[in-house]
């Protein structure tokens, strides 16, 4: 029993194409599972925003923060705006990554966490307004 992953790197673009070959001794090197052309495409922001979430799951809030940074950065530079769902969606995990901290934090930082959810979650409103309009439910106040 044979189980791989393979991971194609596409240059400038830092694509990643996972996939998943599995022979169970009948010689499926030729298997439909294999990757094929137009197989969807996880980009280093995709999958940084996918560690986040795992890592705020599990409670490594600082971690998380970092890889939901990263994801944004990657993100807002990729498609040339911040002006997107995408970057709105990394904004609300990233405001409930600090807001999850401040509950536990001392009230000498739990200040300064707040305040950055906050940032966060009114960024996220304004880019909702932006993309969505005033009445879409995410602009909700």
């Amino acid at each position: 029993e044979e189980t791989s992953a393979s991971h194609e790197y596409k240059g400038e673009e830092k694509s990643w194409k996972v996939g998943h070959k599995f022979g169970f001794g009948d010689d499926s090197s030729e298997r439909s599972d294999r990757i094929k052309e137009g197989d969807s495409l996880l980009t280093k922001e995709d999958v940084l925003f996918r560690i986040g979430l795992l890592q705020a799951k599990s409670g490594q809030y600082k971690d998380a923060i970092k890889s939901f940074q990263e994801a944004e950065d990657l993100t807002v530079l990729r498609l040339g705006t911040s002006d997107h769902p995408i970057v709105m969606s990394i904004l609300i995990n990233l405001g409930n990554a600090y807001r999850n901290i401040a509950v536990v934090s001392s009230s000498k930082n739990k200040e300064s966490l707040r305040d950055k959810a906050i940032t966060c979650y009114s960024e996220a409103i304004r880019i909702s307004k932006e993309f969505f309009g005033n009445n879409h439910i995410s602009a909700a106040d």
